[in-house]
């Protein structure tokens, strides 16, 4: 269990010593919606809530003492807000700023489990009365909406910790539209200047964020540069490793580094849980690809809009479209050049003509997308890589719902493949012809049966789960506490574990169920 100087956790009521009352009213759209476009508020009529409505505008209205010199408040996730003082705005939250910054003491973090509430903290400028002005679901009360709290009681001091720490500092809140700056301090003692921002496509909609980071300057800690990497948040994934796990394992076929470690994360004051830090794949490429070549390119498969777009030579399948990842701006003639080079490609797997790729590396990434069942392979977060020479697979991208975690596209069950599963027509059509080729599923259970022999056996897989397990095993209860998930129906859990040993367990037991399975298929 994490040593802690807790001295306790608690969201104050509406009810608060630090204030002298709060008052609530309901007021009429058009006039808050005057206020807000006038950033001033002049005076509300109280209204009644009408049967038919769904939503309505609250104003609250609150007094502080004379000592307070902040306001301190929980609102929930995602709700616009406006604060208001002396009749003036003082602060506005649309809805997609996150982690507002919080004065704490330098030897102390605050930490309150998620309740889906965002602290928030304003500086007070008089002690006049605060208003905020929302507008939430008829059917709430007030409590589900907004919280007064008081930083003191929140406070923790950290003792022991075993990951490392990242803790970022910045003066606005993070949003995913555009970089904020911030402060980066690493182990308690590399100050980095840095932009960060909220990164992701479905994982925006999870309470716990992930981040891109640009650092300014060439730093490089265990290996990562900063130059631009990602802070992956585990939070779907309640083992917190199936990320790593797919990462570390593709590193070991294909002999590419995609180095990552686990950390904890601290953001304005506040404690986050446990991250994974790593490249991101355009460095991983300049990392491990000769892109000194100036035919060279990187290229993703993902939701478009798509700048390059084929037609399929399969009915029923959407139309091939890529990405242009590096270079991120091509010019004319390099987009003909990658579009050319990219339908070559695609003419040459359609014609069964094997010679314009890099066959190891497509085949490493099928073993690992078929072990993993990862349900979103070959038509999201994959990227092709051309060297000059050839297409090849440089590195591999988002597993956290893939190792049987996902109760959809059949995810959780043991058997079936997922290049010719549910989603197949989702996925470019030459993935079909790729996976029909009688010479690579030659190819591709030869190299099956040399992985199971060792890096893919049933004691390295088991092991290998457990010593990450481990590597976690001094702070995960803290993670668990800040994201109270086990024993919850979490979006897309298959199964609502009540305990991390038991979501390790499931893991485990499925992997060997899954790899005894792909034995029937791949094994004579």
């Amino acid at each position: 269990m994490k040593k802690y100087s807790l001295f306790f956790v608690v969201l104050f009521l509406i009810s608060c010593n630090s204030f002298n009352r709060i008052d609530s009213v309901f007021v009429s759209d058009s006039t808050a919606e005057l206020a807000i476009t006038n950033k001033k508020i002049d005076s509300f009529l109280e209204i009644n809530i009408r049967a038919d409505q769904d939503s309505i505008y609250r104003l609250l209205s609150i007094a502080p003492e004379a000592d307070k010199t902040t306001f301190e408040f929980f609102m929930k996730r995602n709700s616009r807000f406006y604060v208001f003082q002396n009749s003036e705005i003082i602060y506005q939250n649309i809805g997609v700023q996150f982690y507002p910054f919080i004065q704490t003491p330098s030897d102390a973090h605050v930490f309150y489990a998620d309740k889906n509430k965002t602290l928030y903290q304003l500086k007070l400028s008089s002690t006049d009365t605060i208003k905020v002005l929302f507008k939430q679901a008829v059917k709430y009360e007030l409590s589900a909406v907004f919280e007064l709290a008081d930083l003191q009681p929140l406070l923790v001091t950290p003792n022991d910790y075993f990951l490392p720490q990242l803790e970022f500092s910045l003066t606005t809140g993070l949003s995913d539209t555009s970089y904020s700056n911030v402060h980066l301090l690493i182990k308690d003692s590399i100050l980095v200047s840095a932009e960060m921002k909220i990164r992701g496509s479905s994982s925006k909609s999870f309470p716990k964020k992930q981040f891109s980071i640009k650092s300014r300057d060439s730093v490089t800690v265990n290996s990562i540069a900063l130059k631009k990497a990602v802070l992956y948040a585990p939070y779907i994934d309640r083992s917190l490793i199936r990320n790593k796990l797919a990462y570390d394992l593709f590193a070991s076929m294909s002999g590419h580094s995609i180095n990552s470690f686990f950390t904890y994360a601290v953001i304005n004051g506040s404690y986050e849980g446990i991250y994974l830090l790593l490249n991101h794949p355009k460095t991983q490429f300049k990392d491990n690809v000769n892109y000194v070549n100036s035919n060279s390119f990187l290229v993703q498969i993902d939701r478009c809009p798509c700048p390059i777009i084929h037609n399929s030579k399969i009915d029923g399948f959407i139309n091939p479209a890529y990405i242009f990842e590096l270079p991120s701006k091509p010019s004319l003639i390099q987009k003909t050049a990658i579009d050319s080079q990219l339908s070559q490609f695609e003419h040459a797997l359609y014609t069964n003509d094997l010679s314009e790729i890099d066959l190891k590396s497509f085949i490493d990434l099928i073993i690992l997308n078929e072990l993993s069942k990862n349900i979103d392979a070959y038509r999201l977060s994959t990227y092709l890589a051309f060297d000059g020479s050839k297409m090849s697979i440089p590195t591999v991208w988002d597993f956290n719902i893939a190792w049987g975690l996902a109760k959809h596209a059949r995810g959780f069950e043991t058997s079936g493949f997922v290049i010719n599963g549910d989603n197949k027509t989702y996925a470019p059509f030459w993935w079909q012809s790729l996976w029909s080729n009688p010479e690579f599923q030659i190819q591709l259970k030869a190299a099956y049966a040399v992985y199971r022999e060792a890096l893919l056996s049933n004691e390295n897989l088991t092991n290998y789960i457990e010593s990450l397990e481990t590597d976690l095993a001094q702070d995960n209860d803290l993670n668990f506490e800040k994201w109270p998930l086990f024993g919850k129906n979490v979006w897309p859990n298959k199964y609502k574990s009540d305990s991390y040993p038991e979501e390790i367990d499931r893991l485990k037991e499925w992997v060997l169920l899954r790899v005894d399975w792909l034995d029937s298929q791949w094994l004579d």
